[in-house]
């Protein structure tokens, strides 16, 4: 619920202006718009102050039940009564006499339940499993945990147990490759959808927390009725993990198909327009290689001494080509905005000659002809595509959590299972939690084509080169699920040689229930019992 009403609140911020009261002369899809990101942290931050002082209400310890009656005691100050119609009724403290003869009682009855050989037999076996338990037996008696002068030893033991454990250590690799992709997306697929389908702040925070996110909540829980449906061993979920997975790798792959072309900006991906009537539009517009450096400056805008870091797009809308700036345009009038469109118009741009002469062959320039600020639209009909087959792959990674996590409980020892997973907590976020949006912010900075700069510094990335971004994105994605598989075939191969404990792996083993004493050398309520 955190991360679906987080986006919630984020889309509907986002509608909103960075400066609340100002009016803004943009709507909020274009990209140059800045939302009110702040305002999201000031509305959460006063639910958590609320939140907090109701819990200081609370009293340090709360009641028991309501009523004399229903109050609780410690057992050695009641004493049931039998009455002779069967009914029991609380008395007074019970005398020294009356507590040692239940405890009489308690143990005769407790020899009763318990083999006929002697009930301390267990300790003589080192590998007994009532040595799992660090308590005291009697059910009559509240019992204390009792101090070991060798814990220190225990718990290296249960760290060396566990870094010789090669299948629980694949397994924790196998985790983090998945939950690097996870967090990664989860991080920067807002704006990933933002950059790539040209979507608005607020509509691609809406999807990413309405329907992708959701999907692998609901894949988690379709996972465990599928482990308890199938009850599989610990290859068998490996089997199913390594298939589930090439379905993965196979809708990732098809994202290399889902991009959309980049926007012909001139001087970046295409050149300027050439002077020469052209007889068609291929020749108008050349477009530019991928690894060719931005070339903002031409000789139809050279003497006008342009900034090559301001990025302040404007858009020749017959045409769809943008340019940097109105400078780079080579535009030497404009309009003053009008109360509908409180936008400039830019008229005269020396470098737009041949495209006017091109669309529209005509000695007045017609006013759709005339260049507006900010970026050309470019329709991209994949969206649809790409949110559908994306969900499913959440969906499916999901699914494959719980037969993980059965995998490294399976693999330990049952009194290791506790600490395994801290460990493997630490694991993930040592190796998936902290380097995850480094790697992908890198990523999607690798595809930024003209960066803006201030101060002497460099600063946001103003252009994003679309196929670049597609190709690193799913590229990332693609290797991550490789590695994934790696570990997954290496996992296989551990499983198939390393030694059966049918305990371990039997998916019907519950640990025992029963009840054995402490030390061979204290009578039952002695110095360990709590009366």
């Amino acid at each position: 619920m955190g991360p679906v009403l987080g986006f919630a609140l984020g889309a509907t911020v986002l509608q909103y202006p960075a400066e609340l009261f100002t009016r803004p002369f943009m709507k909020p899809d274009d990209p140059e718009w800045i939302g009110a990101w702040w305002l999201g942290f000031i509305i959460l931050s006063i639910l958590v102050f609320l939140g907090a002082v109701i819990l200081l209400l609370f009293p340090r310890q709360l009641r028991g039940l309501s009523g004399g009656s229903g109050k609780k005691r410690p057992l050695v100050e009641r004493q049931i009564s039998v009455q002779e119609n069967g009914s029991a009724k609380p008395d007074g403290p019970m005398s020294i006499s009356n507590q040692l003869s239940m405890m009489a009682q308690s143990t005769s009855e407790l020899h009763s339940e318990l083999p006929s050989q002697s009930p301390w037999s267990g300790y003589s076996r080192p590998n007994s499993r009532s040595r799992r338990t660090p308590y005291s037996c009697a059910p009559q008696l509240r019992c204390r945990k009792f101090d070991s002068p060798d814990n220190c030893v225990r718990f290296s033991h249960t760290v060396r147990s566990l870094v010789r454990n090669r299948v629980y250590l694949v397994v924790c690799l196998c985790i983090c490759s998945e939950m690097f992709m996870i967090i990664g997306f989860a991080s920067f697929l807002p704006k990933y959808m933002e950059i790539e389908y040209h979507l608005s702040k607020s509509t691609a925070s809406a999807i990413a927390g309405g329907l992708i996110v959701p999907a692998g909540a609901f894949g988690i829980l379709v996972g465990g009725l599928i482990l308890n449906r199938f009850r599989f061993r610990r290859r068998g979920a490996i089997r199913f993990v390594t298939v589930v997975n090439l379905v993965i790798m196979a809708g990732i792959a098809s994202f290399f198909f889902l991009g959309c072309a980049n926007p012909p900006v001139a001087g970046i991906t295409v050149d300027y327009p050439s002077y020469s009537l052209s007889a068609n539009k291929s020749d108008l517009l050349r477009w530019r290689d991928e690894s060719q450096e931005a070339e903002a400056f031409h000789d139809c805008n050279a003497n006008c001494h342009c900034d090559p870091t301001n990025w302040a797009p404007v858009c020749h809308q017959a045409s769809g080509v943008t340019f940097i700036s109105a400078c780079f345009a080579a535009c030497t009038k404009s309009s003053m905005p009008s109360d509908s469109t409180n936008r400039h118009v830019y008229l005269s741009c020396n470098c737009t000659q041949t495209l006017h002469r091109y669309y529209e062959p005509l000695t007045t320039v017609p006013d759709d002809l005339h260049i507006l600020p900010g970026q050309c639209t470019l329709e991209c009909n994949r969206i649809v595509f790409f949110i559908v087959i994306l969900t499913s792959c959440l969906f499916l990674t999901g699914v494959i959590q719980n037969p993980l996590l059965m995998v490294t409980m399976r693999s330990v020892g049952h009194s290791e299972r506790a600490f395994a997973l801290g460990v493997q907590f630490v694991i993930i976020r040592l190796l998936a939690s902290m380097p995850s949006p480094i790697v992908f912010g890198r990523v999607i900075d690798g595809a930024c084509r003209f960066w803006r700069y201030g101060c002497g510094r460099r600063g946001d990335c103003a252009f994003v080169d679309l196929r670049k971004l597609n190709l690193y994105m799913t590229g990332l994605g693609m290797i991550l699920k490789s590695v994934g598989l790696i570990l997954y075939i290496i996992l296989l191969c551990l499983l198939r040689h390393s030694p059966v404990n049918e305990n371990a792996n039997d998916p019907n083993f519950r640990p025992s229930t029963t009840r054995t004493c402490r030390k061979p050398s204290e009578p039952l309520g002695g110095a360990s019992a709590t009366f």
